[in-house]
């Protein structure tokens, strides 16, 4: 018998009792403990495993063999299948911009070359989500063969506007891309309420979707126009221009935007480190 603070004697075994239980209580709380960090710590050396191969198989000239989960991949990036449909799209591009003269049947298939490009354009990142092969390459080809495409019909059919609207791309691509493939998530952060409405969800929303409207189409309208005049006595043509144009403004007002934040980004990057200096 022990003494017992509350009932004056309790006995020996109900001690022990109540000790083994608060012992098997400790051990089940630190157990999953345990065994959660060594689950992590098996994921990173997984993740480092991963790091190292792809690393050893970027700085070979041969093709890779690198594993990633159940997939298997024998081939460079540069030969996945989604990428060769960018390489097609360049040629296409090329074939096009041969054709692109005052000739009427050339016309014909200058549109035609356009046509098959700006198609391939759905289908590439299709492929490449269904065939798990999407990658940084591949998405910087795509949005490249993109930009160049709509350079060849803006400066085509606006002449040194669309010059302008072209270096205007180029130069929000070249901003975005420093940002990762994340860069509309990251965009959208912070940003005004109507600027977030046109870049919700990766440019899937109403308003998004008429800014990519007037980016994509509004170019091959003018053109077309520009080769085929008589279509501009036609009033339902005419309104279909100003509705693209509504749209192209409203995806050059986002473009601008973009480039002034990075603008403002980089300002205050460097006041802060002239800050820092003075102040060490």
């Amino acid at each position: 018998m022990t003494l017992s603070p509350r009932f004056g004697f309790a006995p020996s075994w109900s001690i022990r009792s109540c000790r083994h239980r608060t012992l098997s209580t400790v051990v089940r709380s630190v157990r999953p403990q345990r065994l959660q960090d060594q689950q992590e710590d098996q994921e990173k050396s997984r993740v480092m495993a991963r790091k190292r191969m792809v690393a050893q198989a970027a700085a070979s000239d041969r093709p890779s063999d690198v594993k990633f989960g159940s997939t298997r991949r024998t081939t460079s990036v540069v030969f996945w299948i989604p990428n060769v449909i960018g390489y097609l799209r360049l040629v296409l591009l090329a074939v096009a911009f041969v054709l692109f003269e005052p000739i009427p049947t050339r016309r014909v298939w200058f549109w035609v070359t356009m046509g098959m490009s700006l198609a391939l354009d759905s289908v590439d990142g299709y492929v490449a989500r269904k065939a798990g092969q999407t990658s940084e390459f591949g998405a910087f080809l795509d949005v490249g063969v993109d930009i160049l495409s709509r350079g060849l019909l803006t400066s085509s059919a606006y002449s040194s506007l669309g010059t302008i609207l072209s270096l205007l791309e180029s130069l929000v691509f070249t901003v975005n891309h420093r940002l990762g493939k994340e860069w509309k998530d990251i965009m959208v952060e912070g940003t005004p309420i109507h600027i977030r409405k046109v870049m919700k969800n990766g440019f899937r929303s109403p308003l998004g979707a008429l800014s990519m409207l007037g980016l994509f189409l509004l170019p091959c309208y003018v053109l077309f126009g520009v080769h085929y005049p008589q279509v501009w006595s036609h009033m339902t043509w005419r309104l279909l221009g100003l509705f693209l144009a509504l749209c192209r403004i409203l995806c050059a007002y986002v473009e601008v935007f973009c480039l002034w934040r990075h603008i403002r980004h980089l300002i205050n990057l460097d006041n802060m480190k002239t800050i820092e200096a003075d102040f060490h």
